[in-house]
């Protein structure tokens, strides 16, 4: 008796490969975003990410498990020190519409950075100016970490004299170089030179004498080369080590901080107009400042 049905083996075999297509096509496939490459001008590991809208910084960590530094812009990031691993990831979150190498300081490539572009050359850094005690046309710029001197000058398009300090760089400057170096997204912010001389000498034009802080001394029971630091409202630890162009071992106070200094450092916080006053320290406490 014959068999009335065929086996898998004798069935259509265009039938078959039709099958196959489906279950191929039914598969997901990761997504990635565009990246538009600038192999002659690109910083090395430096991007430009652009969200689609409704897409976050927040929801972004979350897709890649992580956070890094990175400078927000209007609808998207740049970033430094992405390694391949990070790049590949950021690519895999459908939130990010596209990625572009940043060239120079600047976002190039497709047209697409329009947006991100118009942002970027109207970006403004925080200007603290000191009308009493300023040097005319003499400034501290303090930068984001990562950025550096060689991207600055990459993105002011020219080099100019500067005395380089520990995240940033003081220089003279007329209205136009001020102006631009306000537009670079790397320049945390910019405050006007009290000293106006290198490794702390008062400039030959300064008009005022040089700011010194109110100092409490306290012939007893002090510790010697310990004191306590208040700083002017609205003044920080970040623009505190601006200032003095280093950083150093501190405990942070509500509105300042208490630290070992030597002569020559106790004589430079002190010129720093955001510190309002040091005293000594007593026994090793903090005294004074929420008046203990």
């Amino acid at each position: 008796m014959s068999k009335s049905s065929e086996s898998a083996s004798d069935q259509n075999p265009g039938e078959e490969s039709e099958r196959g297509s489906q279950q191929e096509s039914a598969q997901p496939t990761v997504y990635q975003a565009k990246y538009h490459a600038d192999e002659e001008s690109r910083i090395p590991g430096s991007y430009i990410v652009e969200f689609h809208p409704g897409h976050t910084i927040a929801k972004h960590f979350a897709f890649l498990g992580r956070e890094f530094e990175l400078t927000a812009l209007d609808q998207g990031y740049f970033a430094d020190d992405i390694d391949d691993d990070l790049f590949n990831a950021i690519r895999r979150d459908p939130g990010v519409k596209y990625m572009e190498d940043d060239c120079l300081g600047l976002p190039v490539g497709s047209g697409e950075t329009s947006n991100l572009l118009r942002h970027r050359l109207f970006y403004q850094a925080q200007y603290y100016p000191y009308e009493r005690e300023r040097v005319p046309g003499i400034y501290m710029v303090a930068l984001y970490p990562g950025h550096t001197i060689a991207k600055h000058f990459a993105f002011l398009g020219r080099e100019f004299e500067l005395t380089s300090l520990n995240e940033g760089y003081f220089a003279d400057m007329n209205d136009g170089l001020f102006n631009a170096v306000r537009r670079d997204p790397g320049v945390r912010f910019i405050e006007d030179d009290v000293t106006g001389g290198r490794d702390g000498e008062p400039a030959q034009h300064a008009a005022t004498p040089v700011h010194e802080a109110e100092y409490y001394p306290f012939l007893q029971d002090r510790v010697p080369g310990a004191y306590i630091v208040e700083f002017n409202a609205g003044h920080s630890i970040a623009k505190h080590f601006a200032f003095i162009g280093r950083e150093f071992e501190l405990t942070t106070l509500d509105q300042g901080y208490y630290a070992d200094l030597d002569d020559d450092l106790f004589s430079t916080v002190r010129r720093d107009p955001g510190v309002k006053y040091l005293e000594d320290d007593i026994l090793g406490v903090p005294f004074g400042v929420d008046e203990i």
